[in-house]
């Protein structure tokens, strides 16, 4: 019995970095890895790219730069905490409602971001963040998965959904 114990964790140990480096690759970019600033001409690093020029619009509380990167169409879809969105005007009346003063806007800040390319023209977006939120600040950290699609060779989030909690 302790023979076949002992096998099994040897197994365990010697399959556990194949492993983990099995689900790393299963990201094309990650923005913590050093290996992700090679190829910064990618595909996966426009969609970074994308995803950053939303963060610095946010952050100059300039509500158009961050819908610019949204899929200007009644099909964009988009679910924050459960409440679903269809289409891009909504979820642009919905910021700039929710925003009337852009001050409340906060900063926001990208903790990682994974990309994972689907197709040549279609991405898969994993995005840690964290937030400053309203007056007084307060903190809220959330996660955002997208879906990234190339139109007219541009970038654009055709469908995200985002969970956020206030810690």
């Amino acid at each position: 019995m302790k023979t076949v114990f002992l096998a099994l964790l040897l197994a365990t140990a010697c399959a556990a970095p194949a492993l983990a480096s099995s689900a790393d690759q299963v990201w094309t970019f990650d923005s913590v890895s050093s290996d992700s600033a090679n190829g910064e001409q990618s595909s996966a690093h426009q969609v970074y790219l994308l995803i950053m020029g939303q963060v610095a619009a946010w952050n100059s509380q300039d509500i158009e730069g961050f819908m610019a990167a949204y899929w200007k169409s009644p099909k964009l879809v988009y679910l924050d905490d459960g409440e679903q969105v269809f289409g891009w005007d909504q979820l642009y009346a919905n910021y700039v409602n929710g925003f009337s003063d852009r001050s409340l806007m906060g900063y926001l800040e990208a903790q990682r971001v994974k990309v994972q390319m689907l197709e040549p023209d279609m991405a898969y977006v994993l995005l840690w963040w964290d937030m400053l939120l309203g007056r007084p600040r307060s903190k809220v950290v959330g996660t955002s998965t997208l879906v990234v699609r190339r139109m007219d060779s541009e970038w654009k989030i055709v469908a995200a959904h985002t969970t956020s909690l206030q810690p």
